[in-house]
């Protein structure tokens, strides 16, 4: 009696459940459309210094008076003025939190003695800002960060430290900053984490004022105060976000419309569907008939975030036009090798690898990681991610000997750079050990795969998903060395953790429980082997309904749990709804169907119902040899168990 749960049933080879990295399309740089590194209003080398990028402050900034008012009273009100400052914003993307900051510094930059900017969505773009910052401080070139850092720390007066999309983690972003207790800190991030750890203030930015949205949609839209109840309308359904309220505004310039036109296509449409035609009217208002010649690094930015929006709506081939538009246009005016260019060659091979066209996704990733290490370095931490990726898409090419190269480029680089519990570190050795498994190198993998496990339980304790990841990888290279007991503690662990933390009826838990029923067999523990099959099954049940392929699998494999244990009637019961609903959805003759069978038959011939099972056998016979001939091993199988069952019956001779 066999179990029809493959022996890697479960394991890595479930694509939700994979730790393949770099599956968000925008994590090349935090932020898909963060581009203001190095775009600065630089002055020169004597001091007061003002770098930061005054050209991104829109023209139709309108609002958000009590954020400038709160912030205002808190960097220049009565307090101590050695005692450094530390503010956060935070909200969602586009609400206009680096626009307040930009509002900020333009009113009161007479009243800082410098202003410094770092766009903080990398390690790299904070490093690049630093260099800058070093730079216009006449530093040499090859001063560490630590010691700009400290020249920051020593700066005379009230000086002004910005930390744009501050998204990147405290493990990361907290080495960056000056030491000491002197100088104003001011931050943006989609969370308010920072809040709890380093930031004495911090206030969430939501939408805008109704006032201030009708205002900022009018002014961008040149409309008169006739259209306030229209604007009203509009600027309700687009959520009071303002970098929105301005695309409808440019929706009118373009289109040559009143209002009323486009307050009818909002509420004709879903909303994602609104704002996706307000970004991609913009882009095509932008975008050269038959030339990129003049399209500017603010047109290839909206082209660039359409990109992002179609890639996150799992549009391909949407996303993919608009970010060969971004990259072909990235070239032609920055350059080929310049660092936004690869960051839009990133952005698309992710969407290649997206829409399964791997070997171009490799050529983009190859490109950008020679690139990024001629211009950063081997050990600049988007360098890395870049060979992360390379690894990535050789595993999935199954080029194994390319993706073992790459990937311990990746490893050893991000242990030197970001030390080994670093999270990034941990994904590229996780990497390293499928890459191992799926070569069948399971010691390999083990040796791999255990510290890794026992690295995250320290960095990010038993009870995280990225852990409990860890350990069904684990329990699986064990499985595979065929070592028993030590691959069922870790699989236990596995699906204690995942029940706890997903819930009984999550596929994660179910996959982890099955892998550890593969293990009951082995280990001969045939009462937990049948108590997790039925569990399995409720599970499967519960999400994917009684007749999915997947639940009457569980149903096969619970009638052979019931039949290792000689639970004969069980094992009919369960058996005949395999073989029924298989039939039912499978066809009668599908293989599938044909194993079910085959496992009725033999519990039959245990129950001494010779005239089933011998009618069963003959059929899986029949329909073996019709769909895979006489000579295959699983046809010479069903033979041999038909022989087996007959030789047992009174009238075999």
């Amino acid at each position: 009696m066999r179990d029809n749960t493959p022996a890697a049933s479960g394991f890595f080879h479930g694509a939700s459940d994979v730790s393949a990295s770099g599956n968000a399309f925008n994590n090349i740089s935090g932020d898909f459309n963060q581009q203001v590194t190095n775009n600065f209003a630089a002055s020169p080398s004597a001091l007061p210094l003002n770098l930061y990028p005054a050209g991104k402050l829109s023209r139709l900034f309108t609002g958000h008076e009590s954020y400038l008012r709160a912030l205002d009273s808190y960097f220049f009100g009565a307090g101590d003025d050695s005692i450094r400052k530390t503010f956060l914003l935070h909200g969602k993307k586009g609400v206009g939190k680096t626009q307040i900051c930009l509002k900020l510094i333009e009113v009161a930059q007479d009243r800082f003695s410098n202003v410094l900017w770092i766009d903080a969505s990398t390690e790299s773009s904070i490093l690049s800002g630093l260099r800058v910052i070093a730079e216009a401080l006449q530093l040499s070139s090859t001063s560490s960060p630590l010691y700009i850092l400290s020249r920051i720390s020593n700066m005379e007066g009230r000086w002004l430290l910005v930390f744009d999309n501050a998204d990147i983690g405290y493990d990361a972003l907290g080495n960056y900053f000056p030491p000491g207790q002197r100088g104003c800190i001011l931050m943006t991030s989609r969370t308010n984490d920072w809040e709890r750890l380093i930031c004495d203030q911090h206030l969430s930015v939501g939408e805008m004022e109704e006032n201030d949205a009708v205002g900022l949609f009018l002014k961008s839209g040149n409309l008169g105060l006739s259209s306030r109840d229209v604007a009203w309308k509009i600027v309700s359904r687009l959520g009071f976000v303002p970098y929105l309220i301005d695309q409808a505004g440019h929706y009118i310039h373009q289109h040559k419309c009143d209002p009323e036109t486009l307050l009818d296509l909002a509420e004709s449409s879903a909303s994602e569907e609104f704002i996706m035609v307000l970004m991609k009217s913009k882009a095509e208002s932008s975008e050269g008939k038959d030339t990129l010649d003049g399209v500017d690094a603010d047109t290839l930015l909206v082209w660039n975030n359409l990109a992002y929006s179609f890639y996150t709506q799992k549009k391909w081939t949407e996303a993919e036009t608009w970010g060969l538009r971004t990259v072909e246009g990235r070239k032609k005016l920055l350059g080929v090798d310049h660092l936004h260019t690869m960051l839009s060659m990133g952005n698309l091979a992710n969407t290649y690898r997206e829409h399964g066209k791997h070997e171009k996704a490799t050529d983009l990733w190859l490109h950008v990681a020679v690139g990024r290490e001629a211009k950063l370095g081997k050990e600049n931490p988007d360098t890395l991610l870049a060979y992360h990726q390379v690894a990535y898409l050789f595993y999935l090419q199954k080029k194994w000997a390319d993706a073992e190269k790459w990937g311990w480029k990746a490893v050893e680089g991000r242990k030197k750079v970001l030390g080994i519990n670093h999270a990034h570190t941990l994904k590229s050795i996780e990497n390293m050990g499928s890459i191992y498994n799926e070569q069948q190198m399971h010691a390999k993998a083990i040796e791999i795969r255990l510290p890794l496990v026992e690295g995250k339980i320290g960095t990010l304790g038993e009870d995280d998903p990225s852990t409990l990841l860890a350990m069904h990888n684990l329990a699986w290279s064990l499985y595979s060395e065929k070592k028993w007991t030590e691959a069922e503690t870790w699989a236990v662990k596995a699906v204690q953790g995942r029940k706890k933390m997903l819930g009984t009826k999550h596929l994660h838990t179910l996959k982890s429980m099955e892998n550890l029923a593969s293990i009951y067999i082995e280990l001969r523990k045939l009462e937990k082997l049948t108590e997790i099959r039925l569990e399995i099954l409720e599970g499967k049940i519960a999400l994917l309904g009684e007749n999915d392929p997947e639940t009457l699998l569980a149903v096969n494999n619970l009638a052979a749990a019931h039949y290792r244990q000689k639970n004969w009637v069980e094992a009919e019961r369960w058996g005949s709804k395999a073989v029924e609903g298989r039939k039912r959805i499978l066809g009668v003759t599908h293989l599938h169907v044909l194993l079910s069978m085959l496992t009725l038959a033999d519990t039959y011939t245990e129950l001494d119902r010779w005239d089933k099972a011998s009618e069963l056998y003959a059929r899986v016979i029949e329909g073996r040899t019709a769909q895979l001939g006489a000579h295959h091993s699983l046809t010479l199988d069903a033979m041999r168990r038909y022989r087996n069952a007959a030789k047992r019956q009174p009238d075999w001779s």
